[in-house]
């Protein structure tokens, strides 16, 4: 494999500061990328940031809820001024509210509904005009696939 194959390319990964989200931020420095690691805190996402700084390459740390969509815009913007462009995003943000179907609360629902999906959709709106421009970008939507994940173990649960 070639370790720069995303050399002078900039990725913007959400739920960057743990888990999957820090993994996909590590790996899109190894291949050569500068990264915005986002997530709601911003000590966490700080972490991240110099971990790829060690690795010689260039990130920011952003401090942003996904469900809030000026503070998706202005990641976004932020990302473009540091690095020039916006060539990746990966929507990883999520949320889980584990509860047996007849224990879950409406508002642990709209949590991981609202996280999740309103998220994705806020960052894919914030991305999407800076790759037309560019007239190139990649999206990943890891968060999606957890949303359906989690509705399954719902149903699952009421049997």
């Amino acid at each position: 494999m070639n370790a720069m194959r995303l050399n002078g390319k900039t990725a913007v990964v959400t739920g960057a500061a743990g888990g999957i989200g820090r993994a996909i931020s590590l790996k899109f420095a190894e291949e050569g990328a500068n990264v915005a690691v986002c997530d709601r805190t911003l000590m966490a996402a700080e972490s991240v940031s110099e971990k790829i700084e060690d690795m010689g390459r260039k990130a920011i740390a952003v401090e942003a809820d996904v469900c809030d969509m000026a503070a998706i815009d202005k990641l976004i913007r932020e990302t473009a001024a540091a690095f020039g462009t916006v060539d990746i995003l990966v929507s990883n943000a999520g949320v889980r509210r584990d509860a047996p179907f007849h224990a879950l609360t409406s508002e642990q629902w709209d949590a991981v509904v609202n996280t999740q999906m309103k998220g994705c959709f806020n960052c894919v709106k914030a991305v999407q005009p800076y790759m037309v421009d560019q007239q190139a970008g990649k999206i990943r939507i890891v968060c999606l696939l957890m949303v359906t994940t989690f509705f399954f173990m719902l149903v699952n649960n009421m049997a």
